[in-house]
């Protein structure tokens, strides 16, 4: 993914964490959708390219097959599970 022009709050990435409850803060001038994937790419410490990946949203498994595309949505619950 490409960098996000928008990260210049004294390079703080707009997609980040503040402690380990796993809540995602969008802090940003810029409004746009954020995706799972630009945090994941954010992170930078999860490789995924030999794992099965299964979403769930709000507890509801998510056939849609890109987990990296999803649009991060206010007040959402995502789980991953990689096997």
């Amino acid at each position: 993914m490409q960098a996000m022009p928008e990260m210049s709050m004294a390079g703080m990435a707009p997609l980040h964490t503040h402690d380990d409850t796993g809540i995602i803060h969008v802090e940003s001038t810029i409004n746009r959708n954020y995706t799972l994937g630009e945090f994941l790419n954010i992170l930078g410490n999860l490789d995924v390219n030999n794992m099965d990946v299964n979403m769930a949203i709000n507890g509801k498994p998510d056939s849609n097959g890109n987990f990296t595309n999803h649009v991060l949505r206010d007040g959402e619950q995502i789980n991953l599970d990689l096997t």
